[in-house]
């Protein structure tokens, strides 16, 4: 039950913003039953991968949360995040994430192999189709190659945020003066910026970046500048930037060949759920594991005729 709890609310919190409001009851019941089912499915998955003796390296557990955590740490850009800060954010502990990350490569595991009993397969007949229907997916969005100098303002309350922000911005617009008198950028980077410690490292190189996960801020900066030049202060939400512009990036289209991998796991992902669907329904039906359904949601579904006919309608928005 706690595990469909957990579900149900991370993917209404998700639907909440998603729409910008609250969810409608309708949708709420749709969302229920669809967290019901991936758990339920989830739960028979792991209890075939112990049927089959599957198992998962320790050494692959470890190297996929590691690879998670340090993702998740770096997510933010005003400061990068340990890995135990992750987690207590996350509200775990290592050991419990560790268990958790297994879980799921046994249930892939599973997952794979009915997939494969199931005879799936992709063709490079459906690999093209799937292409040329939808080349829209496949284009390399425009991009910069940006370096920064960036400077934190820290989240406090009240008039210290604006001072703190004053502050900030004092160092930014001095960093600047300095890069007027001829200082490099790259060196001024390394001494006095307060982003990431790799990037500083690196003299403030962001490498290429798809224009729409930057500030539009810095979109609109980098786009009155040539590459070599370097903005004024630019202010973010994050803080106050300067930035240098290496190379702008035209959007254009990936070729068959390299996009071939992606479509293919794409197909065979689809055509894989469905197999473990019919795989599931099957198990469920036949009595080879016993479902309890601890919502009985079937149950109180037959009480009420009018939610039952707004659920074979169309959904209100994309769940």
């Amino acid at each position: 039950k706690s595990d469909f709890v957990n579900l149900y609310n991370e993917r209404l919190a998700n639907e909440r913003r998603v729409r910008g409001g609250d969810v409608p009851d309708v949708d709420r019941v749709r969302l229920g039953i669809y967290c019901l089912g991936q758990v339920v499915q989830q739960e028979i998955l792991s209890q075939e991968a112990k049927k089959r003796n599957l198992t998962v390296d320790s050494k692959k557990v470890e190297e996929v949360l590691n690879q998670t955590l340090n993702q998740l740490g770096a997510a933010r850009p005003d400061k990068k995040l340990s890995q135990s800060e992750v987690l207590e954010i996350a509200g775990t502990d290592r050991a419990t994430a560790l268990e958790d990350v297994r879980r799921g490569l046994l249930v892939e595991k599973a997952r794979e192999a009915v997939a494969k009993d199931q005879g799936v397969r992709v063709t490079d007949s459906e690999i093209m189709e799937f292409y040329n229907q939808n080349a829209q997916l496949f284009q390399r969005p425009e991009s910069l190659h940006l370096k920064q100098i960036y400077f934190r303002v820290p989240r406090v309350v009240g008039d210290a945020a604006t001072v703190k922000r004053d502050e900030a911005r004092e160092k930014a617009e001095a960093c600047l003066a300095r890069l007027k008198q001829g200082i490099t950028f790259e060196g001024l980077a390394r001494k006095e910026s307060e982003g990431p410690e790799e990037m500083k490292a690196n003299g403030g190189d962001m490498g290429p970046l798809p224009v729409t996960e930057l500030p539009p801020t810095i979109v609109q900066a980098a786009q009155q500048l040539k590459p070599g030049e370097v903005s004024g202060v630019v202010e973010t939400q994050f803080g106050f930037h300067i930035i240098k512009l290496v190379e702008a990036l035209d959007a254009e289209p990936v070729d068959m060949e390299k996009a071939k991998k992606v479509i293919k796991a794409r197909l065979m992902a689809q055509k894989a759920e469905g197999a473990v669907r019919g795989y599931i329904q099957e198990v469920m039906t036949n009595g080879t594991y016993d479902v309890t359904d601890y919502l009985n949601i079937e149950r109180q579904l037959q009480t009420r005729p009018d939610l039952v006919e707004q659920l074979t309608a169309e959904p209100t928005s994309g769940s």
